[in-house]
């Protein structure tokens, strides 16, 4: 139910509506908690809220609204969006001598803080493709009170913050350009290289890099640190042989580069979340039935 707006500098044909979904969609699904669309007059604003285990999802159709969050200040402009984590202080409101139109939605659910933090350690605004079906789109599977509604609704805030979150980070940039030559052989290096006890720093020799620029640079095309990508790499070896072959986990540890079979065990569990031997029956248990 749609319900009347108490601020007098918002246009009467603003409005807002709170859902309430069922405590089972609350623990699997991302799930809105309400919505609306405001036609702000200026002198509207909202300031300094804060401890609501909400995220805000914001996005301006017409005007600018200004955004200020983690000690930054954003101009909201048409066509583009922004989340809050409404947990930590947080304040908008319309731009000087203008109306701001915007769309906004306050969200929550199950695994999604995790996910949202890395779009908040790159808070900024990003483009919104169809802002206006999506909003539509979303009010209309959370109006409805059936599972696959709920389902549609979470899937597509999940997709939206994946567009948001890539936009700030520059990954749709950073995939379309080549690795850098140093990067190149690194991993070349390191592919070819990760059975013998390798030298990072002696890496750096080789290539006639600062550590401190090679390290930097690694991350940045990559995603990884040079030592997590060398670990990955023995992992992956690993999981194969122990899929694959008879031998013994101390064999496999030695053949991948780790130093000890307990340091082999500690890292892969760290990482898989089981240990080498039940990974390796895990699968033979499949190839039995």
């Amino acid at each position: 139910m749609r319900t009347i707006i108490p601020y007098s500098n918002l246009k009467k044909d603003s409005w807002a509506e709170d859902f309430t979904p069922s405590k089972e969609v609350r623990q699997k699904n991302m799930f809105v908690q309400c919505m609306g669309h405001y036609k702000a007059l200026p002198g509207y604003g909202v300031f300094d809220r804060s401890r609501l285990k909400s995220f805000l999802l914001l996005y301006t159709t017409h005007g600018e609204g200004c955004i200020r969050y983690l000690d930054k200040e954003i101009v909201l402009k048409p066509g583009s969006a922004t989340l809050i984590d409404c947990m930590l202080p947080h304040s908008y409101f319309c731009s000087p001598d203008c109306i701001w139109e915007f769309r906004w939605i306050h969200f929550s659910g199950a695994c999604i803080d995790g996910y949202i933090s890395d779009f908040l350690d790159n808070w900024g605004e990003a483009p919104l493709t169809a802002g206006t079906r999506f909003f539509k789109e979303v009010y209309d599977f959370a109006s409805r009170n059936d599972p696959i509604s709920f389902i549609e609704c979470s899937t597509m805030l999940m997709d939206l913050c994946s567009k948001m979150l890539i936009h700030v980070i520059g990954s749709s940039e950073a995939s379309s350009k080549p690795l850098s030559p140093v990067v190149s052989s690194a991993i070349q290096i390191i592919e070819e290289e990760f059975k013998s006890d390798l030298d990072l720093s002696g890496v750096c020799e080789r290539l006639s890099v600062s550590k401190f620029y090679f390290l930097r640079t690694f991350r940045q095309q990559t995603g990884f640190t040079p030592n997590d990508y060398l670990i990955t790499v023995r992992l992956n070896h690993a999981k194969s042989l122990l899929r694959s072959t008879s031998m013994t986990i101390e064999d496999i540890a030695l053949e991948c580069g780790f130093s000890t079979a307990s340091y082999f065990i500690r890292v892969f569990k760290k990482h898989e979340a089981v240990t080498p031997l039940h990974y390796r029956k895990y699968f033979l248990q499949s190839l039995a039935e």
